[in-house]
């Protein structure tokens, strides 16, 4: 058994021949491409019981050769470059042989994982592949262009066409570099599955659910430089984890993205001082124009679920408010489709690599930084710091504005973010306790800010809504009450909320 390490990008089926003409595989090739076509039967039981412990059996026609491989789930790290193991033997048969399997660990758990059920055809790929020896520095790598289609049955099929480059020898970030030279002249994106995991996909119907961030377990000796790595891997699995649902168009991708975005941003000030300059200047700058090429979606859909809707579903029919609900519905399918415009287009894989990049090579250290020392000190000073400032700027939040209150809203993040990062440094206990009520805190401003939003939303929208002057501003009139009402609960009911919060001791003050 070995393990592969690759990375895997989609072309569009157009931009084969663009590829093939690259000044830079023309550049760095050993020697032409060649070009074969591939059958590979993927199998599995009835209940894919091997799929649910992460496991892949395939067997692979080559013209006469047939070759098993078992892969494993390579369990996600954020990054684009993907490590996975695998076990391949020849066969002389068309099924599979788990006598073959020299490797005792991975038979017992193929054996397992099947169990009693049988073993049966699940999907299959077939595409050409054309494959170029390619040499970068002392690295060497394969490119592979991959061009055909995953089937499940006779009626359900899915395109490939794929860029995958894979090292054979020497330092895993050149395929990141690589793949940087490539996509200065070519459309690609990051393929984050598999073809196995895609005909899993395809075979079951199954569809990508958006994806919350998850907790990042810090070792308590981790150095600064560990944990900037883990936690800054963690915001870009967050962010390419939610990369599907935004292309299937749903709103809680979008928001995911959003809050991934934020994390992130968020873990550049937690580290600010052992960033190099240019690196952080470069992420603040693409950080902020990802968020507002996924803004406008978010603060439509919002508006659309937590004002019209219920507006609409109290008064009933209402010529107007469906004339401003149609409206809204059109900007906010508009608003998706130019946030999806953004992620699908070149600036955002250019930013994903580079930051994969950065974290892979060390490139985003500054100079002097001292990232082998441990990141305790650090998470006690951030945390101190972010609930100063907090507890300064909400000082006499009985009496505070709208846009006072939404001061508190950033800063409140801002404290959220750090105490998720570093959580794991302290008790657990009462680290989620402190954290349920500052996300307690957190909804109820977020509610605030949204009826704010949705006041300004709404003069965007009535003049696409076509009404006449008298409908409209009765229209208008529902609108900004429903809001006035929202916000005045909000002011309401914050001071208690705010005093619930301040009422904890902080999680890092007890050791």
């Amino acid at each position: 058994m070995h393990e592969e390490t690759e990375l895997k990008l989609r072309i569009p089926e157009g931009a084969a021949g663009s590829l093939r003409r690259s000044p830079v595989l023309s550049a760095l090739k050993q020697r032409r491409g060649f070009r074969r076509t591939l059958l590979t039967v993927y199998y599995d039981t009835p209940s894919l019981s091997l799929a649910k412990q992460g496991v892949s059996l395939r067997v692979r026609h080559m013209g006469s050769r047939k070759v098993q491989a078992v892969k494993l789930a390579s369990g996600g790290g954020g990054g684009a470059v993907v490590r996975r193991p695998e076990f391949e033997t020849e066969i002389e048969g068309d099924r599979p042989e788990i006598a073959r399997i020299t490797d005792a660990d991975l038979r017992r758990l193929v054996t397992e994982a099947a169990g009693a059920e049988p073993l049966a055809p699940a999907f299959v790929s077939e595409f050409g592949r054309t494959v170029w020896p390619v040499k970068l520095a002392e690295s060497e790598i394969e490119v592979s262009l991959d061009q055909g289609e995953i089937r499940a049955g006779d009626d359900r099929a899915v395109p490939v066409s794929e860029l995958e480059l894979e090292l054979k020898s020497g330092r895993p970030d050149r395929l990141i570099e690589l793949a940087l030279e490539l996509g200065k002249s070519l459309p690609l994106s990051v393929e984050r599955h598999s073809k196995a995991e895609r005909g899993f996909k395809l075979l079951t119907g199954r569809t990508d659910a958006p994806l919350r961030s998850t907790p990042v377990e810090l070792d308590p000796g981790a150095s600064l430089g560990d944990a900037f790595r883990a936690l800054a891997r963690n915001c870009l699995l967050h962010l390419g984890g939610n990369e599907a649902a935004v292309r299937a168009g749903q709103a809680e991708g979008i928001h995911q993205m959003r809050v991934a975005a934020r994390r992130l941003r968020a873990l550049l000030g937690c580290f600010r001082d052992l960033i190099a300059p240019a690196v952080a200047e470069d992420l603040k700058g693409e950080l902020r124009w990802l968020m507002a090429a996924l803004e406008p979606a978010r603060d439509l859909d919002v508006f659309i679920a937590e004002t019209l809707e219920p507006i609409v579903e109290r008064q009933g029919q209402d010529d107007g408010l469906d004339a401003l609900f149609t409206a809204a519905r059109r900007a906010a399918q508009h608003a998706r489709e130019r946030a999806l415009a953004s992620i699908a287009g070149p600036r955002y894989t250019q930013f994903l690599l580079r930051v994969d990049l950065w974290l892979a090579s060390g490139g985003w250290v500054a100079p002097g930084a001292d990232v082998a020392a441990p990141v305790r000190p650090l998470a006690q000073q951030m945390l101190r710091r972010r609930f100063r400032r907090l507890v300064r700027i909400g000082h006499g939040h009985e009496v505070l504005s709208v846009e006072e209150l939404h001061l508190i809203r950033i800063e409140g993040k801002k404290m959220r973010y750090a105490a998720e990062f570093f959580r794991s440094l302290y008790s657990r206990k009462l680290a989620r306790r402190y954290l349920a009520r500052l996300s307690a805190l957190q909804d109820r401003l977020g509610t605030l800010n949204d009826a704010v939003t949705g006041r300004s939303l709404i003069e965007e929208l009535l003049p696409e809504a076509g009404l006449e002057p008298a409908s409209a501003a009765r229209v208008l009139g529902l609108v900004t009450g429903w809001q006035a009402a929202r916000i005045h609960a909000g002011l309401t009911a914050f001071p208690g909320e705010w005093d619930r919060f301040r009422q904890l001791r902080p999680f890092w003050s007890r050791g």
